[in-house]
């Protein structure tokens, strides 16, 4: 009874087990039977049983291949103890030995293109063996294929160039007819691929190009000039488009990029002055937009950047005068955004500034006519001229809190009602709010130390008005700065007592004038503040002690004595020198 037991046993034993290995090696098996026990017996013990048992041995079946070894992955070999159910494992090397396949067909070859095939190895599928297939012959009449549009006579039209890597370039022949409609680039020139295109530029009557797939170059000017080209789509193997590549391509409503395309810039000048363009998909891999990329596409409407985008650089005037732009979507990957990039944008409304950018380079939104909101964020540190220059629909603007540079100016914005100056301005630039005809609240810091020319012409709902002198207040003093007249006919402008600062060209083309009296608390006097005042015989301070000032560029310390008969002191300004500006030191 006891061995009948165990021979039970065992053999339920090797069944669990071969099955155990099959199913880590394998994955469980579909046939499995269905009279197993839910629970195997509690296995033997191995050792020597009571006093007198002599010590077990193993009595192995012969190695039997549980999971077979293939090209390249290990197999598992097996054996098991007929009495107890121990068993043994060893790992079987990879043979390394493919088992390859037939012919498997990518691509058909047709007269246009070779087509391409493959061998796989039938375990593991990697490729063994690749080759093209020939292209297929052309079916011509009158010169041209009847199924792919190639030329029958390539060299009567094109000039090819064998490059160093074997391949040719191609470029129109002198002699080719100059009214082409359509043109079809050859894929293939004496077996080779055709790589890079050039010099198609200036076929007025070409309508239509098809461009190869084996292309990887579109060098510089290649398609400019082009006035009727209406489509063209880029292959996915074009790695590099040059500068000016599509420049003045009047008609050129539509640019596609296929899929998966590797280049990553696009170079200054590209699509400039291609003034039908309305829509642009910028591929994914691009990370460079350059100077003047899509500059006076006058009817562009939408750009479309992928949140996914690597773009870090859009170069100075790249959106330039894009008439019909309304929004623009830009990654935060972006670090640099050019000079003067979306000036002339008329139709733009709104604008988020990328968390990357730190410094708004000069003039980025001037003349953005339609732009009522820009939202900026506290990493930019500064802002430069003339940035929101006619703006004018702009009604607010909050100045980023980590700001440390204000060369700003808000010229032309006649919506602005009110903005706040930053703690740490000391100069209000030339023209910085001239025309800002709605602005009726502003905030000056008490550190001001100049104003320039002009720089609040035309805010008339901001003077104070005393005398002729129009006045904007810093504080609680509504005097603080006279930034011009109402009346430059007046015979003389008695000025506030609380004065601090007089703007540059403050009494320009008083030409009645004849004496202006400095109160003792003015501290500076702008550029030109007395220029053109043709009858103007005398300057008098009453705080003489202390002056700078520039004239011509060169710093003066005025001393008691130049300044101690008025007339003599300003006949030195008027007679000799252009530019100046009087200042007193801290």
């Amino acid at each position: 009874m006891k061995a009948s037991f165990k021979r039970v046993f065992v053999l339920l034993t090797t069944v669990f087990i071969l099955l155990f290995i099959a199913v880590g090696c394998e994955g469980m098996p579909d046939n499995l039977p269905d009279n197993l026990p839910d629970e195997l017996p509690e296995t033997p013990s191995t050792e020597g049983g009571g006093e007198g048992e002599p010590e077990h041995i193993h009595t192995f079946s012969d190695w039997t291949v549980v999971k077979p070894a293939t090209c390249t992955e290990e197999g598992i070999t097996g054996r098991i103890c007929s009495e107890c159910g121990e068993t043994e494992s060893e790992t079987i090397a990879a043979t390394g030995e493919h088992v390859p396949g037939d012919w498997i067909v990518e691509s058909q070859s047709d007269c246009y293109l070779m087509g391409r095939r493959y061998i796989e190895c039938q375990v593991c599928q990697s490729v063994l063996n690749s080759e093209n297939i020939a292209t297929g012959e052309h079916s011509f009449d009158g010169g041209i294929c009847t199924a792919c549009g190639c030329l029958e006579d390539l060299d009567s039209y094109f000039t090819f160039t064998l490059l160093d890597d074997g391949s040719y370039s191609v470029c129109l022949h002198d002699s080719a007819p100059s009214f082409l409609e359509s043109v079809v680039i050859p894929a293939y020139y004496r077996g080779a691929p055709v790589t890079a295109v050039k010099d198609l530029s200036f076929q007025s009557f070409l309508r239509d190009i098809k461009l190869p797939p084996t292309l990887k170059r579109i060098e510089k000017d290649s398609f400019s000039y082009i006035d009727c080209l209406i489509k063209i789509t880029i292959p996915s193997s074009v790695e590099y488009i040059g500068d000016g590549a599509f420049v003045f391509c009047e008609a050129l409503e539509s640019i596609v990029f296929e899929e998966n395309i590797s280049i990553d810039k696009i170079e200054d000048h590209v699509f400039m002055d291609c003034r039908n363009l309305r829509t642009i998909d910028i591929p994914e891999g691009v990370n460079y937009i350059g100077d003047s990329a899509f500059s006076r596409c006058y009817s562009l409407e939408t750009v479309n950047i992928s949140e996914n985008s690597k773009i870090t650089y859009i170069g100075g005037l790249a959106f330039n005068e894009c008439l019909s732009l309304k929004s623009l979507y830009i990654p935060d990957t972006v670090t640099h955004i050019g000079s003067y990039a979306f000036s002339q944008c008329e139709s733009i409304e709104s604008f988020t500034m990328p968390k990357g950018v730190t410094e708004i380079s000069v003039g980025l939104f001037n003349g953005a006519t339609n732009l009522t909101e820009i939202v900026l964020h506290d990493l930019i540190t500064k802002i430069g001229d003339s940035v929101f220059s006619g703006c004018s629909s702009l009604k607010s603007f909050v100045f980023p809190a980590g700001i440390n540079d204000f060369t700003f100016d808000f010229k032309g914005c006649a919506s602005l009602t009110e903005i706040v100056l930053p703690e740490g301005t000391e100069y209000i630039r030339d023209f910085a709010f001239e025309g800002c005809e709605s602005l009726e609240s502003i905030y000056i810091p008490q550190g001001i130390k100049g104003v320039g020319r002009k720089a609040f012409y035309g805010c008339k709902k901001l003077y104070t008005e005393e005398n002729g002198c129009c006045y904007v207040g810093v504080g609680d003093n509504p005097y603080y700065i006279l930034c011009s007249v109402s009346n430059n006919r007046k015979n003389e402008y008695p000025i506030n007592e609380q004065t601090r600062i007089i703007a540059g060209e403050a009494f320009r083309y008083c030409v009645l004038v004849k004496n202006i009296v400095i109160p003792e608390n003015v501290f500076y006097i702008g550029d030109w503040a007395f220029d053109g005042c043709t009858y103007l015989e005398t300057i008098r301070f009453e705080d003489p002690d202390g002056w700078h000032g520039y004239i011509s560029n060169d710093e003066i310390e005025f001393t008691a004595e130049m300044m101690a008969d008025p007339a003599a002191f300003y006949k030195i300004i008027k007679e000799k020198y252009y530019y100046y500006h009087f200042y007193k030191p801290e």
